[in-house]
């Protein structure tokens, strides 16, 4: 039903309710700028079966209904925002950031070496280095707290962490006592090494040298000072229980 339509059944109505005509125009412009400013709605028709074009006994043919093309509009809504929590992006920043720290520091420290005795190995303490232009040194070098245990003679394999040879590698053999210890951890002990050796060996230089010692019975730790050219050089440390 048309706008005009409606307006003028209204306006029937109030002269058959006998309004006083002086209201006639006002209720008019009310009514006009009310359908003025209101849109038309249109409302989409439900779905419902399609007619069906046969022609039945008796009935004129059906004639389908005029076809209605909806178009809707839809917009992306965003994404919620929760605060206090990290988003994707930066938690990927963060172990980026991690891995890169840690890649670092293994850059600019030393790998540990190993050593072999009896088919039981050990790995090293990393004492004073210079590595890759970063240096550390001290009187006191760690190691594992566990000892390898042996006899004299005592039949070595050095394991070192490099593919390239070193150009230097010697050895020497600090006999402890109990005053020696600095401190411990849980699989960690501390020893000052600050005291003269009881023997010193220069090892060949390879990358996996074995070689065999003699040692009175006793706790020992084991230096074994080893240097690449152009990339640095370090003291590892090994416990030896000589029994």
């Amino acid at each position: 039903m048309s706008w005009l339509v409606r307006i003028e059944q209204i306006a029937t109505e109030a002269q058959r309710h006998k309004m006083p005509k002086g209201l006639w125009p006002l209720l008019l412009s009310v009514l006009f700028t009310a359908c003025i400013s209101s849109p038309p709605t249109i409302q989409a028709p439900t779905s419902s079966p399609e007619p069906s074009l046969s022609n039945s006994p008796g009935k004129a043919p059906t004639k389908p209904p005029s076809a209605i093309v909806t178009v809707r509009l839809v917009t992306a809504s965003p994404a919620p925002i929760r605060t206090g929590e990290p988003s994707h992006e930066r938690a990927t920043q963060e172990t980026i950031g991690t891995a890169q720290v840690a890649t670092l520091e293994a850059y600019y420290r030393p790998p540990p070496a190993t050593l072999e005795i009896d088919a039981k190995e050990q790995v090293s303490g990393i004492g004073g280095y210079c590595w890759r232009g970063e240096c550390a040194d001290g009187p006191a070098i760690r190691t594992v707290s566990k000892p390898l245990a042996a006899q004299s003679p005592i039949e070595t394999h050095l394991r070192l962490p490099l593919s390239e040879r070193p150009d230097v590698l010697s050895l020497q053999a600090l006999r402890m006592a109990p005053e020696d210890e600095i401190q411990h951890g849980q699989d960690w002990r501390e020893w000052n090494i600050d005291k003269e050796a009881v023997l010193r060996l220069s090892l060949s230089l390879e990358r996996e040298p074995r070689f065999t010692i003699s040692l009175e019975p006793g706790t020992y730790v084991l230096l074994v000072f080893a240097a690449w050219d152009g990339v640095g050089d370090v003291l590892y440390g090994f416990l030896l229980e000589v029994q």
